[in-house]
């Protein structure tokens, strides 16, 4: 069986928005047609997310699994050596 990886990332001036980090994880999806997505994130608190993105993120399980990473752990985080 084939296993393919790919790093994709998306930075931003100002701040994130649910509106603009659901179309991101949208325009992913279409982009790996089927296969499953991590979605490594840096710093977020579940409890801070809004409504609409934890629903939505609930809702995308079946080929989206969310992976927290600490607010500070360059250790952790795999952005910090590209």
């Amino acid at each position: 069986m084939a296993v393919g990886l790919a790093c994709t990332f998306k930075t931003t001036w100002g701040t994130y928005t649910d509106t603009s980090l659901i179309g991101f994880l949208r325009a992913q999806k279409r982009h790996v047609r089927g296969l499953r997505i991590v979605l490594i994130w840096k710093g977020w608190s579940g409890r801070a997310l809004s409504r609409w993105m934890r629903t939505y993120l609930a809702a995308q399980r079946a080929w989206l699994q969310v992976e927290q990473l600490p607010g500070y752990a360059p250790d952790l985080n795999p952005v910090e050596l590209l």
